[in-house]
């Protein structure tokens, strides 16, 4: 779908900015009215298995991942750069929020994923990144630029410029 959004747009670096938040917009507006079910039909959400022994989630991922729509899920998840997190949960302080992004709940994070990014309802977001091939120190870096690029950029009202090539 990216691909040929990028297409039609004539660019092959990247979405405009105007186009990616038309299509934020439009998969939140199309979203199910119904709240997302938050456990399975057996109590437990499937990504708690990823933060368990690997033992058991290795179990879980032969008998109910095997085939099917379950195992066509998996892979989308698993080929996925990152995950992304959006939280209708509100955090007061600094440490409620930190530990929201280290653990989560121990259910709502995929912790298979090198990179979860977590949004919340107050537009805050952060990373919870594994440490075996992406260092979260170079993720938490590459965010926190692109982030007071963001900032700096709507503070000086600067047409937008892309990071790797600096042009606008």
């Amino acid at each position: 779908v990216l691909d040929s959004m990028r297409e039609k747009s004539g660019s092959r670096r990247g979405l405009p900015q105007s186009t990616s938040m038309a299509s934020f917009n439009n998969a939140t507006r199309n979203a199910p009215a119904t709240p997302p079910a938050k456990y399975s039909r057996r109590g437990t959400n499937i990504a708690a298995f990823t933060a368990g022994p690997r033992s058991r989630w290795a179990e879980v991922r032969e008998v109910y991942f095997g085939d099917g729509v379950n195992r066509k899920s998996l892979h989308a998840i698993e080929t996925a750069a990152f995950m992304v997190f959006l939280e209708d949960t509100h955090y007061t302080t600094l440490n409620d929020r930190a530990r929201s992004l280290f653990h989560g709940s121990g259910s709502n994070r995929w912790f298979d994923k090198s990179i979860n990014l977590v949004v919340y309802e107050d537009g805050y977001a952060g990373l919870n990144c594994e440490h075996s091939w992406a260092d979260a120190p170079a993720v938490a870096h590459l965010l926190e630029f692109a982030f007071l690029s963001e900032l700096i950029d709507f503070q000086n009202k600067t047409p937008k410029r892309s990071p790797v090539t600096g042009e606008a």
